[in-house]
């Protein structure tokens, strides 16, 4: 349900990885999500999501850490 309702992943470039994208791991994700109670049913996580009935979560975390638990762990696809 999060990544259907409300979620966005930003990469945020150091000055380093924007010149050199070999340098990615001095690149920051922030991670803007809903804090959702993953015990409420798919349909009213879906409408307190899509309605503000959850509150926000900000996560800044390095770039490839999180971009490796999006391919692995949640097996999300990732476009950049």
């Amino acid at each position: 349900p999060i990544s259907a309702f409300a979620h966005t992943l930003l990469r945020i470039d150091s000055k380093v990885s924007v010149t050199d994208p070999s340098q990615i791991h001095h690149a920051y994700a922030l991670n803007y999500t809903v804090d959702g109670d993953p015990d409420d049913s798919f349909l009213i996580y879906a409408f307190k999501s899509m309605t503000g009935g959850y509150d926000n979560a900000i996560e800044i975390d390095p770039y490839p850490e999180k971009l490796a638990k999006y391919l692995k762990d949640d097996e999300r696809d990732a476009w950049t």
